[in-house]
């Protein structure tokens, strides 16, 4: 790929400004001019609740730190953070605004540590420096208000080469226990030939030739695995990683060298390359859109082993907001309680006999998972890749239409707490909220569509998600017509008039809020306003009209799926639409192997309709899913507390997971999707 378009403009305004390379010019002019660059790059100042700067007994006298401290109490999980800079550059101020960022973000506490720099103090001062820092640090938790046992590394460039090093001698001595390590773009290879060109206004192979003369005195050191990890005899052993790469960055190649000697070593492995960017691109928030998402990746990786388990709950069972649910299926009779019976029946319910709905859960029950023994997994990560992005879970939240009928905060609090707990959430086309109002919620967003008799506003809708930042396009393929909902007829169920289609031009719901006994007022509404006789054609258009990624939902024929993906979709969803479509459709889980079988590799397969439980999470990756949707069970939290609610089903469902990783023998959910499964009567 060329270069990013933003990135291009960099360069350009780099080259058309005649600043000179930081290696022409003098120590003391580059340490300034790289630190103005970062500052002037770095976007908006984030405040934190708490900055001091203290200092450490460091090998060589004491090292400056600075403590970005989130609200909170008592000993908080804590990243210790290595700025970059060549080794020979920066300082505690270099990364402030990396740090401010991901302790707000994760949250933790982060620790930024001011190595000495070379060349007055070359290889392996920087290392040796950032080691006994972490040891202090980790060994005085009450004075730094660190939790010892969920500790992180992490840094950019040549901090992220100290911080593969800090782990390779953590573990090599026992101390600090390392949770997690953060390593974006790092140097692995001091040996290697720089790759790339000699373009003066960008970071170049010349640039790493001058870094590596200030940091290695004696030219030998360029195999020393404290200089180069790349070339460490054995990385068994190490905290999981998040690497992340530039694809235009003369250290991209060893970078994800790197990442891949990690997997084979068996450490739980994110490889994050972002197409088209440049090295320095994550402290520049400023100037790339990517570097929020390569933050906000961070930081949902962070989170994801920096909490493992859900808030404390109040009382010992339960949370504020959570009515004392202790399991994510816990929610269903806690919202009965609270909901008005329509509303319930509405959410709750399927069509026809709701046989199909039933089945759902069957189906699920009757998957016994077969569990590996000794494959030494104590602490999993839950971390995954969907759709090319890297994910605290392997979950999407479901599109589910109007939420402010379960809470007046609906949507938006749905999405936010989606977004807090890193996993993407699928906005409807039928929320009660609009598109730009859920994507400024927080989070990553996809945006679901309903096809709609009228083009032109499909359309518009289409150019809403992309402005609004939406991530990816859903298109649900399974509602011609709204299937039969007797519990919805016998209501004769409506909108009350505080909720609305947002997403729909004024007067476009009305027949939703008219209700009459024996008629659905929502199955009019779709009637009215769903497109009913859709082709492969049409979506052959919705994958030329949209670059975002096309997932196609509603499938349980694996000869549509392999249709799908004929059509470009990257990623199609095995879902009977939780048993509210087609009464006597086959149970999801039950159609998905086939699927899985038939689209092989060529798209992604989520699995949609019946997930209650991080166990279903688990069978449904071992039945080859790469993720799944979960729906009802988040509308349920949503309803019984909100966001609070929603902040606890979703923290439940990653223990409920991690739980079921570890039990099942699995590292990580891609090493679930190897496990054999057997039918349970």
């Amino acid at each position: 790929m060329t270069l990013h378009p933003q990135a291009a403009a960099y360069r350009d305004a780099r080259a058309a400004s005649g600043v000179p390379p930081l290696y022409t010019q003098t120590l003391a002019e580059a340490r300034a001019a790289d630190l103005a660059a970062i500052r002037a790059g770095g976007g908006a100042v984030e405040p934190v609740h708490e900055v001091r700067d203290t200092h450490v007994p460091g090998p060589a006298g004491d090292l400056p730190v600075r403590i970005h401290r989130p609200a909170g109490q008592g000993r908080l999980p804590t990243l210790l953070y290595f700025f970059g800079g060549g080794w020979t550059l920066g300082s505690v101020d270099t990364a402030d605004g990396i740090c401010r960022r991901l302790a707000n973000a994760v949250p933790c506490q982060v620790i930024t540590v001011g190595y000495r720099l070379a060349p007055e103090h070359p290889f392996p001062a920087a290392v040796h420096d950032c080691h006994a820092a972490a040891r202090w640090i980790a060994a005085h938790p009450d004075e730094f208000g660190v939790d010892p046992e969920r500790i992180a590394v992490g840094g950019d460039s040549a901090g992220g080469n100290l911080a593969a090093a800090v782990t390779l001698l953590a573990r090599d001595t026992g101390a600090p226990r390392l949770a997690a390590q953060l390593l974006v773009y790092p140097n692995t290879d001091q040996s290697a030939e720089p790759t790339g060109d000699d373009d003066p206004a960008l970071f170049n192979r010349r640039s790493v030739a001058w870094y590596r003369g200030h940091y290695l005195a004696d030219a030998a050191d360029a195999r020393h695995p404290l200089a180069s990890p790349l070339l460490a005899t054995d990385l068994a052993g190490l905290p999981p990683a998040l690497v992340v790469t530039a694809e235009h960055d003369p250290l991209c190649p060893e970078g994800e060298r790197y990442a891949h000697r990690l997997r084979d070593a068996g450490v739980p492995t994110v490889l994050s390359r972002y197409a088209g960017m440049v090295h320095g691109f994550f402290a520049m928030p400023g100037v790339f859109d990517d570097a929020h998402r390569a933050q906000t990746e961070a930081a949902t990786f962070l989170r994801a082993h920096l909490h493992p388990d859900p808030a404390p709950l109040a009382g010992g069972q339960g949370g504020a907001g959570d009515g004392g649910a202790v399991g994510l299926a816990d929610f269903a009779e806690l919202a009965r309680a609270v909901l008005p019976a329509p509303v319930w029946d509405y959410v709750a319910g399927g069509s026809g006999a709701e046989t199909t709905l039933a089945a759902n859960r069957r189906a699920l029950d009757r998957v016994g998972v077969l569990p590996r023994m000794l494959r030494g997994v104590h602490t999993p990560s839950t971390a995954a890749r969907l759709l090319g992005a890297s994910h605290a879970l392997p979950v999407a939240v479901a599109p589910m239409a109007y939420q402010r009928l379960l809470h007046p905060d609906g949507e938006l609090a749905l999405a936010a707490a989606a977004g807090a707990a890193g996993v993407p959430y699928v906005a409807s086309t039928l929320s009660s909220e609009p598109i730009e109002r859920i994507a400024g919620a927080g989070g990553e967003v996809w945006f679901q569509l309903y096809w709609l008799r009228d083009r032109g506003l499909v359309a518009d809708l289409l150019d809403r998600a992309h402005a609004a930042g939406c991530t990816a396009l859903t298109v649900t393929v399974d509602v011609p017509v709204l299937g039969r909902r007797l519990r919805d007829l016998r209501n004769g169920f409506a909108l009350p008039p505080d909720v609305h289609a947002a997403n729909l031009p004024a007067g476009r719901d009305d027949l939703a809020h008219h209700g009459t006994p024996g008629v659905s007022a929502v199955a009019a509404h779709t009637h009215e306003v769903f497109a009913p006789a859709l082709t492969w054609a049409d979506l052959e258009w919705l994958r030329a009209r949209t670059p975002l990624p096309l997932v196609v939902k509603g499938v349980l024929d694996p000869r549509d799926a392999v249709l799908a993906a004929d059509a470009g979709a990257d990623a199609v969803v095995v879902s009977n639409h939780g048993g509210r479509q087609l009464d006597g459709a086959p149970p999801a889980a039950a159609a998905l192997p086939e699927v899985v079988d038939a689209v092989g590799d060529r798209c992604e397969v989520l699995l949609d309709s019946g997930i209650r439980s991080g166990t279903d999470v688990l069978r449904a990756l071992a039945l080859g899913a790469h993720g799944v949707l979960v729906g009802r069970p988040l509308l349920f939290a949503l309803a019984v507390g909100g966001r609070a609610g929603a902040d606890t089903a979703l923290a439940l469902l990653a223990a409920e997971l991690t739980d079921a990783l570890t039990l099942a023998g699995c590292a990580d959910p891609a090493a679930a999707r190897d496990l054999r499964t057997v039918p349970v009567d």
